[in-house]
């Protein structure tokens, strides 16, 4: 400070222990930027995740739904075939009644 008031030019060290601490500021600064901007990727990439596990689930979701009609589906069809063997078998056990009928000796 006494160099400054008497007009003495300020030393080399006073000037390098200046650029120095500039220096140090702007590393500080750029880790600080670096650090922000991790953070921010980190944040984006979980962002990205979230949304691809939504997706999956979405998609999973519409799978169940389209197994459920087609088993929906498959139970009516095995349904009106159990309801067309029943007939089949009363229409068989009327069949062979005639035959028996019909075929018998009249003695």
């Amino acid at each position: 400070m006494r160099r400054e008031v008497s007009g003495e030019p300020p030393s080399h060290k006073n000037a390098a222990s200046i650029g120095s601490h500039s220096e140090r500021e702007l590393e500080r600064d750029h880790e600080d930027h670096q650090g922000e901007w991790a953070r921010e990727e980190q944040q984006v990439m979980i962002f990205f995740l979230l949304m691809q596990h939504f997706q999956v689930l979405s998609l999973r979701q519409m799978m169940i739904r389209e197994q459920d009609r087609t088993i929906d589906s498959i139970a009516g069809t095995l349904s009106t075939l159990a309801q067309q063997a029943g007939l089949m078998g009363r229409e068989i056990g009327e069949q062979v009644e005639y035959v028996s009928i019909f075929t018998c000796d009249p003695k």
